[in-house]
């Protein structure tokens, strides 16, 4: 593919993008701004009480499940499949896979930078849209298949095979095998 065709494949799609954002503009500015105004609380609870440790119960929550049911809304933009305000609060059946990608992509993240700051950004480039992945499952197609990373045949460590166990539920893992 020549550069000049690769620039127009990628202005096509940032144009489709800033499409799908201007036309869901009506249903985004209610979401954003519900996620902004309970994002809020936890830094009234971190003020109030001079600790994140105080602001900690209300952020794993309130902010993640608004956080995983934001991720959810764009999903379902982005796919056209008829987003609500309403799945703004409808991402609890996954909040525990967002929860645990979470936490392992925050560790891995922090293992990688106790190692050197470089392997600790590129594990988090590696593995920073994992969330979406667990999200996107609910149902749908597989999200691993989606990325590539299955067709391919890497050699994977068995952390990131655990990872990857965490992110994909069983049925979509079922799907991808056939």
């Amino acid at each position: 593919m020549e550069t000049a065709e690769k620039d127009k494949e990628a202005f096509s799609w940032l144009t489709r993008a800033w499409d799908d954002y201007t036309s869901n503009l009506p249903l985004l500015l209610p979401v954003l701004l519900t996620q902004a105004a309970l994002t809020a609380g936890s830094f009234y609870l971190i003020g109030r009480f001079h600790s994140l440790f105080a602001a900690a119960p209300y952020m794993l929550f309130v902010v993640t499940p608004v956080a995983t049911g934001a991720n959810l809304v764009y999903i379902k933009i982005t796919r056209g499949s008829g987003a609500r305000f309403l799945d703004l609060f409808g991402a609890f059946p996954v909040y525990h896979r967002a929860i645990g990608v979470s936490l392992l992509l925050g560790l891995l993240t922090l293992a990688g930078t106790l190692l050197l700051i470089v392997p600790g950004i590129l594990l988090y480039l590696a593995y920073c849209f994992s969330e979406y992945a667990a999200i996107s499952t609910r149902g749908q197609r597989c999200a691993m298949s989606a990325t590539r990373l299955n067709s391919k045949c890497f050699c994977i460590s068995t952390t990131t095979r655990f990872f990857l166990w965490i992110c994909v539920p069983q049925t979509a893992r079922s799907s991808c095998r056939s």
